[in-house]
């Protein structure tokens, strides 16, 4: 039977020479692909926020809507404008990007029996092409008056 040296001075010193590192190239391709992955990633993550931004858009309208016919006077046959007081954190909702282009519109005409609720939406997907006007596949969420 052979019997086995270990690390001695002379191997460790042959093992060290045989020992590389990683090329520039390497380097770089990996960074590269860093790069890419990060930008795909980044790109997604704004897709996936503008999309939950028009969630709470659709979910503000519709508590809008919901506080506007919870105060319809059935004996006028009139909505009154919308208060803060309504909504549980006493204020209106608001746009959640509060951007220009992107607020709330509530209708209500004076002395009016309707009213129309619309958030422009990023992604599109709304029932109208315009702010209440045009019921249709749109751009815009819009909640009509439910009282007749």
């Amino acid at each position: 039977m052979r019997k086995s040296k270990g690390f001695t001075r002379t191997n460790f010193r042959n093992i060290k020479k045989n020992l590389r590192g990683f090329t520039l190239i390497e380097l770089l391709v990996a960074i590269s692909i860093v790069a890419v992955l990060a930008t795909i990633g980044f790109t997604l993550f704004q897709g996936a926020q503008a999309t939950a931004r028009d969630g709470k858009r659709r979910a503000d309208v519709q508590s809008m809507a919901t506080a506007l016919e919870t105060h319809f006077d059935a004996v006028t046959g009139i909505y009154a404008p919308l208060v803060a007081t309504w909504f549980s954190d006493k204020i209106v909702p608001v746009d959640p990007l509060n951007a220009s282009g992107y607020v709330y519109s509530i209708v209500i005409p004076e002395g009016s029996a309707t009213y129309v609720a619309c958030a422009k939406l990023e992604k599109g997907g709304g029932n109208f092409t315009d702010a209440g006007t045009t019921p249709g596949s749109g751009d815009y969420y819009c909640k009509l008056n439910q009282q007749q």
